[in-house]
């Protein structure tokens, strides 16, 4: 009996069990079919703004007339530096007589002229923007190895703008202008590698020659010692700090910003100067364009790729952004890149995909037509020279043609676009670089010589080549941008290490004079149109890069070393045809000078070879200036 009873309970478990088994695997279908289901919805569904943004795009479009390039400054460059003195050795040795001679007799002249010459300054005036015009490139903007390359360009025309004038306020006492040659080469001169190098502070004693009489006056030296910036000069490494090498991103698991990246079906690896980047994303936010080139079939692109997950991708490349210190120009790039492998040589799906993800990133960017091709075009924050563009009628803003391919190309007629822009993205792309780009490693070393007070230099300097290769086609931007631009911790910290000593307990007249001459003579001078065929300003990793540098270029580096070795304020001059700089001492300094914001900015020219501060260029004396460039860093 009892037997009989366990079989009758065993069976009712074992019926009970396959009950709700079928009933649980019911479920579990239901659930799945429902969540396929939802997922379709998800994967269709459009907000409101894309539907009222597709809706406008339908509308008919404008033609809009193209423009050219600006043009920075119609006068041509120096072809060659002029050379204030062809021996350099000797009146380095009279510059130092002179000062000795000042300090004897306790006598200042420069503060009684500056006096005098106070009520004679004019305020100066901020440089808005000028310089040659970025030729018209057929180098392509980035290619797919991101070498670097040494295509020709052709030069087009561009409109001169007009801008505010300044004159120059000189001291009474002429330069005497020497002939326009080229310095000569010492044979095998004595090396002295810095920072082990011990510089004499005692003068060398000769006495003056007439020569003397005709250079500015010079300030008695400052007893003071002179501090650079950074106190501390660790050691140059190699090693690029908190770049997302190993991330959940790649390595494809965990969670980023509160989304499921295990989700996506699809992963892209990609190589961005040198970093090494993983995304994951929806296989199906590749929405391909073709057929006929009007804005109905833009409209339904927008449409189309508007319903699919670009989110999780979008808060990838803002988790790059962020943790790489990429700029507003260093993520259009970025962007670029993933259409670049998603679409290749599909250019009007390239474009329809940068303007929709930069779009939805924030930023305000369109597209246009023109024949059967796609331009995409963007306004900027900062005005951006030789790139063609379009005026917007009702912003009347310049819009940009941004093409990877040939960004100084020309592009002619009449383009069809639109007024007005998608409801959230209000952002203009900025090309100032407020953070040095955080990249892979690829550390180079440039070896710079060069001879004050009859003492051979030899100057060690690090950089970074991927640095170098992200800055190569950079857009050609107002020069306050190079000018006042966050230099990479490498060379930053490798200049300070390296000049630090030659700079440390001198006068600031004195210090700002070995630095002056350490641009003049390390650096061979040439035009970027014979360097690269177009216009071109360097960053400083770029000239420490290049063989040749031109006269902003020097002049970029010379304010950094200021402002960063002394700690003086310094400002940039914008003369027709060629750029210089010119530093706030805190003693009265001779010479030639301008005035900037009711303060006197005592010249110091990093391409008139050999000269000294306070001496601005024969051909620059009394002359008239562009503007000023303000140097805030």
């Amino acid at each position: 009996m009892k037997l009989i009873d366990n079989v009758k309970y065993l069976s009712l478990v074992f019926s009970l069990v396959f009950f709700f088994n079928v009933k649980t695997n019911a479920q579990d279908d239901e659930f799945k079919k429902w969540l396929q289901e939802d997922t379709k919805k998800m994967n269709t569904f459009i907000e409101e703004d894309d539907k009222q943004f597709k809706e406008f795009l339908e509308k008919d479009w404008k033609a809009f007339q193209m423009s050219i390039g600006v043009n920075f400054d119609a006068k041509p460059k120096i072809v060659k530096p002029v050379v204030f003195s062809e021996n350099p050795d000797k009146t380095d040795v009279e510059f130092e007589k002179k000062i000795e001679g000042k300090k004897e007799k306790g006598i200042d002249k420069s503060k009684t002229k500056t006096k005098e010459d106070n009520t004679k300054k004019k305020e100066g005036t901020k440089l808005n923007d000028k310089k040659p015009i970025l030729s018209d490139s057929k180098n392509p903007f980035k290619d797919d190895e991101n070498k670097l390359t040494d295509k020709k360009d052709k030069f087009t025309e561009g409109n001169k703008i007009s801008d505010t004038e300044k004159e120059l306020v000189a001291s009474k006492e002429p330069i005497k202008s020497p002939e326009k040659i080229t310095p000569k080469t010492m044979d095998e001169p004595k090396t002295v590698e810095v920072p082990k190098t011990e510089v004499k502070k005692e003068p060398i004693k000769e006495q003056d020659p007439d020569l003397l009489k005709k250079k500015q006056e010079v300030p008695e030296q400052i007893v003071k010692k002179t501090e650079p910036v950074e106190t501390k000069t660790p050691e140059v490494t190699k090693e690029i700090s908190n770049i997302p090498t190993e991330t959940n991103i790649q390595t494809g698991t965990g969670v980023l910003a509160g989304i499921d990246l295990n989700k996506n079906d699809t992963k892209m690896d990609l190589t961005y100067y040198g970093s090494n980047l993983l995304f994951q994303y929806a296989k199906n936010i590749k929405v391909t364009f073709s057929g006929r080139v009007d804005n109905k079939a833009i409209s339904k692109f927008w449409e189309e790729i508007s319903s699919k997950n670009y989110k999780d991708l979008i808060t990838q490349l803002n988790y790059y952004k962020k943790n790489m210190n990429l700029n507003d120009w260093a993520y259009v790039l970025l962007i670029n890149d993933i259409a670049g492998k998603l679409y290749k040589n599909d250019r009007n799906s390239k474009h329809l995909f940068d303007w929709f993800i930069l779009t939805k990133s924030g930023y305000r960017s369109k597209v246009g037509f023109i024949d059967n091709k796609i331009v995409l075009f963007m306004p900027t924050k900062t005005k951006i020279y030789g790139i063609p563009y379009f005026t917007s009628s009702d912003t009347k803003e310049k819009l940009y043609v941004i093409d990877f391919d040939n960004l100084t190309g020309s592009l002619e007629g009449s383009i069809y676009s639109y007024d007005g822009d998608y409801p959230d993205s209000k952002k203009l792309v900025d090309m100032n670089v407020y953070q040095a780009p955080k990249l892979e490693s690829s550390e180079k070393e440039r070896i710079i010589n060069f001879k004050y007070k009859g003492v051979e230099y030899k100057v060690n300097v690090a950089y970074n080549f991927n640095t170098v290769k992200f800055y190569e086609y950079y857009p050609y931007s107002s020069l306050d941008v190079y000018f006042n631009y966050n230099v990479s911790e490498e060379t930053k910290q490798s200049l300070i290490k390296s000049l630090t000593p030659l700079v440390e307990g001198k006068s600031e007249a004195d210090a700002a004079n070995i630095l002056l001459r350490f641009v003049q003579i390390g650096f061979e001078y040439q035009t970027d149109d014979v360097q690269f065929n177009r216009e071109k300003p360097l960053f400083l990793e770029e000239t420490m890069n290049y063989r040749y540098c031109d006269c902003e270029d020097r002049s970029i580096l010379y304010s950094f070393l200021v402002k960063t070795l002394l700690n003086l304020p310094v400002v940039g001059v914008d003369y027709p045809g060629h750029v210089a700089t010119a530093v706030k001492f805190s003693v009265d300094v001779a010479g030639d000078y301008v005035t900037y914001k009711g303060q006197k900015y005592t010249v110091c020219d990093p391409t008139y070879i050999n000269a000294y501060i306070g001496m601005a260029m024969p051909q620059f004396k009394n002359g008239k200036l562009e503007g000023i460039i303000e140097v805030k860093n």
